[in-house]
């Protein structure tokens, strides 16, 4: 189950990046690969907060973050 709510996520996540990359709004490149960038720091992120949960909330990063990184 959680695999197939992990897909359907991608799934969204692509169709609002290519949306995003016709609009300008996103940067260009392969959605596949910005996908699995951001899955990948989402995975990191997860890891950091079962391995130091005490701090993992003080040093989050803020959303805009992601933001930037897909910005043209």
């Amino acid at each position: 189950v959680i695999h197939q709510r992990s897909q359907e996520l991608q799934g969204v996540l692509r169709q609002l990046i290519i949306e995003a990359q016709v609009t300008g709004e996103v940067a260009a490149g392969d959605p596949d690969q910005l996908v699995r960038a951001i899955f990948a720091c989402l995975d990191g992120l997860i890891r950091w907060a079962v391995y130091d949960p005490e701090h993992y909330k003080e040093h989050f990063p803020d959303a805009s973050i992601f933001l930037r990184m897909l910005k043209p």
